[in-house]
């Protein structure tokens, strides 16, 4: 099989950097697995963003949390009425 058609640079870095939704990230999946050329691009496009995260310096986070505030959370969790629905576990 011969593959005619490329995703853009652009898709390649998002597919990288895994923003992509389901569906596209399904395509270009698929897509790379008959393709060297592309997957030759995304391992450089992967290996460069590495490259930039490692040199990225840790940040101090802006704003601690209050000292209470996981108490004060954990007491509105006690007192939520037995009748609400809660989400089903993911």
């Amino acid at each position: 099989m011969s593959v005619t058609h490329h995703p853009s640079d652009a898709v390649l870095v998002a597919y990288g950097a895994g923003s992509l939704g389901e569906g596209l990230a399904l395509v270009v999946a698929g897509h790379l697995a008959f393709c060297p050329r592309c997957r030759d691009r995304i391992a450089s496009i992967e290996a460069v963003g590495g490259a930039l995260l490692e040199e990225i310096e840790p940040q101090a986070p802006e704003a601690a949390m209050d000292p209470g505030a996981l108490d004060a959370m954990l007491a509105r969790l006690d007192t939520l009425p037995a009748d609400v629905p809660l989400p089903p576990p993911a």
